[in-house]
């Protein structure tokens, strides 16, 4: 039988707090919005530049990237990639892209979907 160390979750013993983050946003005219009901507390998303994501969400030891996606309105910006994670400062960016290194921002209508495993000891 498997020891659980964290609250559901089978982790590493080094890490006794291990939660999700999840991030849900809209495009719209341009724009990326948060969708505050489904997504967790003290966390941003915003559209930097074509296709660049900066999210931020609380401050942790550890976090990993568990999904990036994008419900598309049309074709372009199909996947969102991971570019940097920083834990200790609770901000990571990503890329909407079709391909890695072509960014392309999403079409109005389209959804983003971010998790992460993010863990405390």
């Amino acid at each position: 039988m498997l020891t659980s160390y964290a609250r559901n979750l089978y982790g590493p013993t080094k890490f006794v707090d291990l939660s999700f983050v999840v991030i849900q946003a809209t495009m719209a005219a341009g724009v990326v919005t948060r969708d505050a009901a489904n997504s967790s507390p003290e966390t941003t998303i915003t559209l930097d530049t074509t296709g660049q994501f900066s999210i931020t969400y609380p401050k942790c030891l550890f976090a990993q990237v568990v999904g990036a996606e994008v419900l598309l309105a049309e074709s372009l910006g199909s996947k969102l990639y991971a570019e940097t994670v920083t834990p200790t400062s609770g901000t990571a960016t990503f890329e909407s892209a079709t391909t890695p290194g072509t960014a392309a921002t999403p079409a109005d209508g389209s959804r983003l979907f971010i998790t992460l495993l993010v863990g405390n000891q």
